[in-house]
């Protein structure tokens, strides 16, 4: 079982991911970890492309980030495309405790990556600034998809925490009767 998860910037994407791949013995690929180099140079587009391409070879995955390069070859395979489509003020809330957190403990990110508080704060490549210009445009992306492609019984639009729970009960379930008649 392949799975796309999208969705803003502080949605869940990644910890959705790590749960997914553990629950299912999935490869977990991570767009951010394999886009930025360290500093937050980020790699060409076509390295970056291939070694996806290369990731999503080894067999079941789980994808999760926001590259239209990928989402590209991820929708030819993915059996899910989960969006993450939550209200801006909950993405907000957990980008600022994502953000304090990594800030404080010196958490890495996207790679070898850390977050440092006069970016975060007071340039133009604050997480916050990220999010507040993402999230329309994400959401039209994914809205797009959905409605007016031939991709769009795939995807699961997810609007809260607690509908997310529902959706993955349901497919560990499936999974569950999977194994049974086997």
């Amino acid at each position: 079982m392949n799975f796309y998860i999208s969705g803003t910037s502080g949605s869940g994407k990644s910890t959705l991911a790590r749960n997914l791949a553990h629950d299912f013995q999935l490869t977990h690929i991570e767009l951010d970890a394999l886009h930025f180099d360290s500093d937050w140079a980020e790699r060409p587009d076509e390295d970056f492309v291939r070694d996806v391409s290369l990731k999503m070879e080894e067999g079941p995955w789980v994808v999760c980030g926001n590259y239209k390069e990928i989402l590209a070859l991820a929708l030819e395979k993915v059996d899910y495309l989960i969006w993450l489509d939550y209200p801006l003020p909950l993405i907000l809330w957990r980008v600022s405790k994502r953000t304090l957190r990594r800030l404080i403990k010196k958490d890495k990110c996207c790679g070898e990556n850390y977050e440092r508080w006069y970016r975060q704060f007071f340039t133009r490549d604050s997480i916050f600034l990220w999010v507040l210009k993402t999230y329309r445009k994400n959401k039209r992306r994914y809205k797009n998809i959905s409605k007016y492609s031939q991709y769009g019984l795939c995807v699961r639009r997810i609007r809260s925490p607690r509908e997310l729970e529902k959706f993955l009960k349901t497919i560990k379930e499936s999974k569950s009767m999977d194994e049974v008649g086997k």
